[in-house]
């Protein structure tokens, strides 16, 4: 069985995946916390990264890891 390490969730971000084990051809989407978003820009939505394989057989994700980034605005109490 082929299998991928597990995603790193990405920091002020989440990742669900449609499997319990993340081997070939599963995948998962990452996601931001409100009022934050995916760099790079994805080129679709919802961002799937899928467990792939190379040519040793070997587990790879088929993408990179997004970060997440965005701006906190603070209310100023005058």
């Amino acid at each position: 069985m082929i299998t991928c390490d597990p995603i790193q969730w990405p920091e002020k971000g989440y990742v669900h995946c449609d499997k319990s084990e993340f081997v070939y051809g599963s995948k998962c989407t990452v996601k931001c916390a409100e009022g934050y978003e995916l760099e790079p820009k994805p080129t679709s939505v919802p961002y799937q990264i899928m467990c792939d394989k190379s040519g040793t057989n070997q587990g790879t994700l088929d993408k990179a890891i997004p970060q997440c980034i965005g701006e906190i605005l603070l209310d100023h109490v005058i």
